[in-house]
C-alpha cells in the first residue's frame, strides 16, 4: 500500500492533543495491523506510541477487559481478566470486532487500525482472519519477542488500566501466551502471513531500545516519518 503523510489539526488527537497524522493508502483499503507477544514484552509501549503519536486508532483488549472487569464487578464473563486468566472467546471476538466496525463506521482518517492483544488462540486466529478476509482487510502482523524472565521482571506501564502488579499473576499470563498463543505465529504462515512475504515482522525487544523497535515497526508499516516522531526525545525544561 502506497502512503502519505496527512497532518490534521483535530482538538484531543495525535502528540499534545493537537495533531493527528492521517496515513492514507492509495486504493483506501483498511489494514489490520496485530500487534502480538507475552505479557510486558513492549508491544503496548509501541502500539501506544502509534495512537497518541499519530492518532492511529488503538484497540487495547487487556485495558478493555480490565475497565469493563471494574465496571462490571458481579459479571463473572470479565473477573476472568483482572485475576490473569483468558476471557472467554466469545466475549474477545464481540469485543474486537465492535470496535473495528465503529472504527470502520467513523470513516476515521487513517487507514491503519491497530489491534494490540486479540487472537490468543488458534481458535480466535481462525475467526478473526476469516472477518478480515471476508471485509477485504490487509493484515500485518507485528510479534515482539522477550524471554520470559526478563518480561516478569519488568514493571507495570503507568498508562495500563488495573495492571498486574502480583508478579505471579505476571508469570501466569507468560505462561498463558507460550501455551495458547505461540502456536498463532506458525500457523500464520496458513494464511500467507510470513517474514519471507514481508506482511510479519519479528522483534526481539531485549537488546533494542523502544526508539530502535520503533524504527523496524515504522520501516515495516512504510510511514513516512521517522522515529523522532514516534519516540520523541524527552528534553529538560
Amino acid at each position: 500500500m502506497v502512503q502519505q503523510i496527512c497532518p490534521i489539526q483535530r482538538d484531543g488527537l495525535g502528540p499534545h492533543g493537537a495533531v493527528e497524522y492521517a496515513f492514507i493508502g492509495e486504493d483506501g483499503d483498511i489494514q489490520i495491523v496485530l500487534f502480538l507477544g507475552a505479557a510486558r514484552c513492549g508491544k503496548g509501549t509501541q502500539a501506544n506510541a502509534l495512537q497518541t503519536q499519530l492518532g492511529i486508532p488503538v484497540f487495547s483488549l487487556g485495558n478493555v477487559l480490565r475497565e469493563l472487569a471494574a465496571q462490571n464487578k458481579d459479571d463473572l464473563r470479565f473477573q476472568s481478566a483482572v485475576q490473569s486468566k483468558l476471557v472467554d472467546d466469545e466475549i474477545v471476538m464481540e469485543l474486537t470486532k465492535t470496535w473495528i466496525e465503529k472504527q470502520v463506521a467513523a470513516n476515521h482518517p487513517s487507514r491503519i487500525i491497530v489491534l494490540d492483544g486479540p487472537m490468543r488462540n488458534l481458535r480466535q486466529q481462525e475467526e478473526l482472519m476469516e472477518y478480515f478476509l471476508l471485509k477485504g482487510y490487509k493484515v500485518k502482523v507485528v510479534w515482539v519477542t522477550t524471554e520470559p524472565e526478563v518480561c516478569a521482571q519488568r514493571p507495570p506501564r503507568p498508562d495500563r488500566l488495573f495492571e498486574d502488579t502480583d508478579p505471579v499473576k505476571v508469570k501466569m499470563r507468560i505462561e498463558d501466551f507460550y501455551i495458547h498463543t505461540q502456536p498463532v505465529r506458525f500457523n500464520f504462515r496458513n494464511y500467507g502471513i510470513d517474514v519471507d512475504n514481508g506482511n510479519m515482522l519479528l522483534v526481539d525487544n531485549e537488546p533494542l531500545t523502544k526508539r530502535e523497535v520503533g524504527e523496524q515497526i515504522i520501516d515495516f508499516l512504510g510511514l513516512p516519518i521517522t522515529v523522532d516522531v514516534l519516540h520523541p526525545e524527552k528534553t529538560n525544561t
